[in-house]
This record gives structure tokens, C-alpha cells and sequence, in this order.
């Protein structure tokens, strides 16, 4: 039987994810060396615990694992950062005027689901980005990687004002 009475570090990479965590296990390890059976749970320690990912530290502010019979893991992590995106250009003949001022974005990394260690299937582990204010999916994606919203990546595109590849990497 593990269980800890003090942190202890993890550092993993699983896909895109980078994992820093500081971890409470409870955990009951049965079977064998080759086929071991684990059960109990592990608790992340919010404020000592961040998943890196599109090179942004999110904060986890709720980190568990538990497991089923199987010994299999279930997640249940979601972390959060702010994000101060870049506007659009206030004079776009003159850039030294800078960018006008967006809102700060809440976004959040949730990941939830099982994973099947001895198959090394991730097929229904759910991976959701979320913000607030709200945005799609796929603009909270846009924001990560790039900094910008969306609406404004658009608008610099259409008006001429930045090619496309200095909208992206702006």
C-alpha cells in the first residue's frame, strides 16, 4: 500500500501536454511485477501543479486520478491560465502606435477520461478547451497559439494590413 504523507514531483509528457505535478497518492499495488494491479487514487496539489502546453503554464486547479478495476487510470485535470490577447493594430501605417487593448481571456485545459494502459489507448480521453468570456473551441485554440482572437486575426487579413503569415505569427 502507497500512501504519502508528502508531495511528490511528476514530470510526464503525454501527447502535447506537459505535465508538472505534485502529487498525493492513495494507491494499493497488487499482482505482479509484470502485470501490476493498481488501485486507489492520486490527488494533484492545486497551486504546486501546472500542465504546459503552446508554451503556456496552466495552473491545475483540479487533478485526479483514480482507478479502475483494471488498474487503468480515469483523469480528471482541468487547468487554467490568463490570457491577454493582442488586438489589432490601432494605426496599421503606423505600428509604433500599438495594438488596442482586448479583454483578458480565462482559459482553461480540461482533461477527462480513461486510458487503457495495457492497450496504450488515449481513444476516449476527452481533451476540451474552454475560456471566459466565452469563445469556441477552436478560437480558444486560435488564441493559445497564436495570441491573437480571431475576429481580429480576420480583420487584419482582410484590410490588408499584415500578410498572412505576420497575422499568424504577430
Amino acid at each position: 500500500k502507497v500512501v504519502g504523507r508528502d508531495a511528490f514531483h511528476v514530470n510526464a509528457q503525454v501527447n502535447n501536454l506537459g505535465l508538472k505535478l505534485d502529487v498525493q497518492p492513495q494507491l494499493n499495488i497488487e499482482g505482479t511485477a509484470t502485470r501490476p494491479l493498481i488501485q486507489g487514487a492520486i490527488q494533484a496539489d492545486e497551486g504546486e501543479s501546472v500542465i504546459m502546453y503552446s508554451g503556456r503554464e496552466f495552473d491545475v486547479v483540479r487533478g485526479n486520478v483514480d482507478f479502475d478495476q483494471h488498474g487503468n487510470p480515469i483523469l480528471d485535470i482541468e487547468a487554467i491560465a490568463e490570457i491577454a490577447p493582442k488586438g489589432p493594430l490601432v494605426d496599421p501605417d503606423d505600428p509604433a502606435k500599438g495594438r488596442e487593448e482586448r479583454p483578458v481571456q480565462q482559459v482553461s485545459i480540461i482533461v477527462k477520461g480513461p486510458v487503457d494502459l495495457v492497450n496504450r489507448r488515449f481513444d476516449q480521453l476527452e481533451l476540451r478547451f474552454e475560456s471566459i468570456p466565452f469563445l469556441t473551441e477552436g478560437d480558444v485554440i486560435i488564441l493559445m497559439a497564436t495570441g491573437r482572437l480571431r475576429e481580429d486575426l480576420e480583420q487584419e487579413s482582410l484590410s490588408g494590413s499584415a500578410s498572412a503569415a505576420d497575422v499568424f505569427l504577430a
